[in-house]
């Protein structure tokens, strides 16, 4: 299956978390990726979550390691990847649904080798003043 996005999450006893992240991804408005969801061991109920989940959703694709570290598990779901780009996310990201839109866009865009994005914050005054806390997507295009 040709993709245009690969989306890899490393999950270790994330289940308080995972499966706010995978629903998040699947409100995506970009729609050309796979989810290579990647259980490094845990020993929590993460597993049976992302069994659930995966299976309601052809896009979503689910392997299990021994407990080896997120850097092994990332490198996991590289060797698994069929995108032309790659997105890294934890277990625990809550983020945009425009989040991969942008991100497939902006390196298109720049031709850059590298897109670096994170979450901007707005502080709250003591007058009142404030505004949305949002990701603040695409920081950094390189």
């Amino acid at each position: 299956m040709s993709v245009l996005l690969s989306i890899i999450v490393p999950v270790y006893n994330g289940v308080r978390y995972i499966k706010n992240t995978i629903n998040n991804v699947l409100a995506q408005t970009f729609v050309d990726y796979e989810l290579i969801l990647i259980n490094d061991g845990s020993k929590d109920d993460s597993l049976f979550v992302m069994r659930e989940l995966s299976g309601k959703d052809k896009r979503i694709k689910l392997f299990t390691t021994e407990n080896k570290g997120i850097c092994a598990a990332r490198n996991l779901g590289i060797s698994q990847a069929n995108g032309e780009f790659i997105v890294f996310l934890d277990q625990d990201d809550d983020f945009d649904s425009d989040l991969c839109r942008d991100y497939v866009e902006t390196i298109i865009k720049t031709g850059a080798d590298m897109c670096v994005f994170g979450r901007s914050y707005t502080i709250i005054e003591s007058n009142g003043t404030s505004g949305t806390s949002r990701y603040n997507h695409l920081l950094k295009a390189c």
